[in-house]
């Protein structure tokens, strides 16, 4: 069930990170008209963040693999590495784009704690891979990869939500901006509750 999981979630990340990339490729008005005011008002910061999440979901992928961590390290490693240079110019990008999103307050606070923990958590992986203790490492990786996750689940919920409340998107933020990262959190600690459970050796092989 957890294999079926696995490639579930990688293969809507990497279908995700490819969409995302539609950007550099098309006018923004026919890509996504509702991120037009993101371009006119912080157009770095917009494409900073487009680039950088599309590579931090695809980069997250292999670092869930079993056979890529023990068969090949050093790909684990440096896909880490990218990873983590990808999420802290996507989670400061992306606070800079929640600060500025439409929808008031809760719109913002959400994107913005989005933002703020998608770093966190990140930052707390790197900490513990530098520091030699993989399990916690490992647990903050899942806490980490549940937050870039969002980007799917957003994209997912939009068309539901909309068609629910008969409105647009912009009329469906304030829920979106909480409802595509806090419940992937959930879904993260029954995992590491799960893996808590079981034995996990602190074995070397890591980013």
């Amino acid at each position: 069930m957890l294999k079926a999981a696995y490639w579930t979630m990688g293969a809507l990340s990497l279908i995700i990170a490819a969409i995302q990339l539609r950007f550099l490729f098309l006018p923004l008005p026919l890509a996504s008209p509702d991120m037009v005011h993101h371009v006119a008002d912080i157009a770095p910061v917009f494409w900073v963040h487009v680039i950088a999440a599309a590579w931090a979901m695809a980069a997250g992928v292999p670092q869930f693999s079993v056979r890529v961590r023990t068969a090949h390290p050093r790909i684990h490693r440096w896909t880490g590495r990218t990873y983590v240079a990808a999420v802290l110019l996507g989670g400061l990008s992306g606070l800079g784009l929640a600060l500025n999103a439409n929808g008031g307050f809760v719109t913002q606070s959400g994107f913005s704690l989005l933002a703020v923990c998608w770093l966190i958590a990140t930052g707390m992986a790197l900490r513990h891979v530098l520091a030699g203790r993989y399990a916690d490492h490992r647990i903050w990786m899942i806490r980490s990869y549940a937050l870039t996750f969002a980007a799917v689940t957003l994209r997912l919920q939009v068309p539901i939500w909309v068609n629910l409340l008969e409105t647009d998107y912009t009329g469906v933020l304030p829920i979106i901006a909480w409802a595509c990262w806090v419940p992937n959190l959930i879904v993260a600690e029954w995992l590491i509750a799960r893996r808590r459970s079981l034995p996990v050796p602190q074995t070397a092989g890591h980013a």
